[in-house]
């Protein structure tokens, strides 16, 4: 996987209620399929780091009302990498995305910490694990899958 870190997808939640925003983004690298999420709460960012030679991108936006509860919102593909950044709003019934410069949610600089296949906020991890816990990268949810 190469990650120069230079594309990547961003969503904020810009809800204030309890209602937690969920982003997914499926892709193969050099053919080999792979997974990252975040579930974002209230009024918090999230951030997937995409490699170079990331393809056949799925986005998908769902919002979360309880744990039973959720509905997704927008899907959208891209051939190839991207940098795109997004708010959510509205209530559970008529959240919105719309997208947004990364400036105006608060992403001057794209992520810098995702190395191997899992996010580490300090080093190189010399063997990953399914889930590893990461500042800048937000909640620990980041897989792949072989």
């Amino acid at each position: 996987m190469i990650n120069s870190n230079q594309y990547y997808i961003s969503g904020k939640n810009t809800k204030t209620g309890p209602v937690f925003m969920y982003f997914d983004v499926m892709f193969d690298t050099d053919g080999i399929p792979s997974y990252s999420f975040r579930a974002v709460p209230p009024r918090k960012t999230g951030i997937i780091p995409l490699p170079d030679n990331a393809v056949n991108i799925v986005l998908r936006v769902l919002v979360y009302k309880n744990h039973s509860t959720f509905r997704q919102i927008y899907q959208d593909f891209f051939w190839n990498p991207v940098t795109k950044c997004f708010r959510v709003s509205g209530p559970y019934d008529s959240a919105q995305v719309n997208f947004v410069p990364c400036t105006t949610i608060g992403d001057s600089n794209p992520p810098s910490c995702c190395c191997c296949h899992c996010c580490s906020p300090c080093s190189i991890p010399t063997s990953c694990t399914p889930s590893m816990t990461s500042p800048c990268c937000g909640t620990p949810y980041s897989y792949n899958l072989y």
